[in-house]
């Protein structure tokens, strides 16, 4: 058992028990964004509804393949959802959940701060 374990004893007696809870939701939010591409997919989405196409146009550095990764996992977290619209010829449509918006304008304060490190008291 660590020295400070053996101080604190279990989890809900350590002072900074709080602080590590947050900690933990923050890095595992962040993990729903991490990569190269998921935060450019965002922020195109949060534009408005994207089909498929237009987003491999509007990206084209990235490959078909990892898009379609990408977009299935940005799915699977539920920060995006697909739209599926015609009946014969069928489209889809990307479009961003309200979760995935909280997430990228919470993201978009700390691109603000980053160019001016007043806005957020820094």
């Amino acid at each position: 058992m660590s020295t400070h374990n053996q101080e604190f004893g279990e989890k809900e007696n350590c002072p900074n028990s709080g602080q590590n809870d947050l900690a933990l939701v923050i890095a595992n939010t962040l993990n729903l964004v991490s990569g190269k591409w998921k935060i450019h997919i965002l922020g195109q989405l949060i534009l408005g509804p994207v089909r498929y196409n237009k987003l491999n146009r509007l990206l084209p550095q990235m490959s078909s393949k990892v898009l379609t990764q990408q977009l299935h996992a940005l799915e699977r977290d539920a920060l995006i959802y697909r739209e599926y619209h015609g009946i014969l010829r069928r489209r889809v449509n990307y479009t961003i959940t309200a979760q995935g918006a909280r997430l990228w304008n919470s993201l978009a304060l700390i691109g603000a701060s980053e160019q001016d490190p007043r806005r957020l008291g820094s």
